[in-house]
């Protein structure tokens, strides 16, 4: 939704340097890859997006604010 908000470019998924890549969707690669190479997400300790999981509202306000700036 960030992406979308911030009318930004689409870039390529080669950007992302999880190590999950592979369970990110591919219809999101592009917006995953701008929010990283935004500063906008950092994912966790353990190197991994982990797509499948549910965020708190603290890493949603967290977002929210670092696509703001």
């Amino acid at each position: 939704m960030l992406h979308r908000f911030a009318g930004s470019p689409d870039c390529g998924s080669e950007d992302i340097g999880f190590a999950d890549i592979e369970s990110i969707s591919h219809y999101a690669n592009s917006a995953v890859s701008w929010a990283e190479s935004s500063g906008i997400i950092y994912g966790y300790s353990d190197g991994c997006f982990k797509p499948n999981c549910s965020i708190t509202r603290a890493e949603a306000a967290a977002m929210i604010m670092r696509c703001c700036e």
